[in-house]
């Protein structure tokens, strides 16, 4: 019964989020981990991870954060991404580098890995090979929408280079239209 419930609740979770439903998702997954026994530690890791991606989208990346700090030795294979996406936006996102290096190294051929390690090297100063990654990412990803949004601030703030920001960000507008920096208005 619980690897049912596990798979459900993961399931359900996925179809929420590509829904944009995340307040609805966070009311049925955070009852589910209320019983911790009921999960193996592999299955709570991973619903422990997909609360914080659901609070982080309702702006909560305080509660966010709080969620995966109890994850101890994650699997960083399964809730890798998660873990770094959470950690950079939260408010210490520098400690997020070293965490996105083993993820990505865990499956260097993952997008969200790479759009994640890309994230980590613009913050680091390293505008050039940030481009190179979040360029991987899209070649793997096409329909990803990050790494688009990424280097339209690589270009925008880094790079001065507005022609190509807004080109960027237009390829970004075509796939999504969460704006998590305002860079619509700019």
């Amino acid at each position: 019964p619980g690897a049912i419930r596990f798979r459900h609740s993961e399931m359900l979770s996925k179809l929420y989020f590509e829904a944009g439903r995340h307040e609805d998702a966070l009311r049925v997954l955070e009852p589910a981990v209320s019983h911790p026994e009921a999960f193996d530690d592999g299955d709570l890791k991973t619903l422990l991870a997909e609360i914080a991606l659901h609070q982080d989208a309702i702006g909560r990346s305080d509660l966010a954060v709080e969620t995966i700090r109890p994850i101890q030795r994650p699997d960083l294979h399964t809730e890798g991404s998660a873990l770094v996406y959470v950690t950079l936006r939260g408010s210490y996102p520098d400690s997020a580098a070293t965490l996105a290096v083993d993820v990505l190294h865990r499956d260097s051929e993952n997008a969200v890995n790479l759009n994640n390690y890309g994230i980590t090297q613009l913050r680091a100063g390293n505008p050039h090979g940030a481009r190179k990654t979040f360029l991987s990412a899209i070649d793997r990803e096409p329909r990803l929408a990050g790494p688009y949004y990424n280097l339209a601030i690589l270009d925008k703030f880094y790079l001065m280079d507005d022609a190509s920001a807004q080109n960027w960000f237009t390829r970004y507008w075509e796939l999504s239209h969460d704006d998590p920096d305002s860079l619509r208005g700019v």
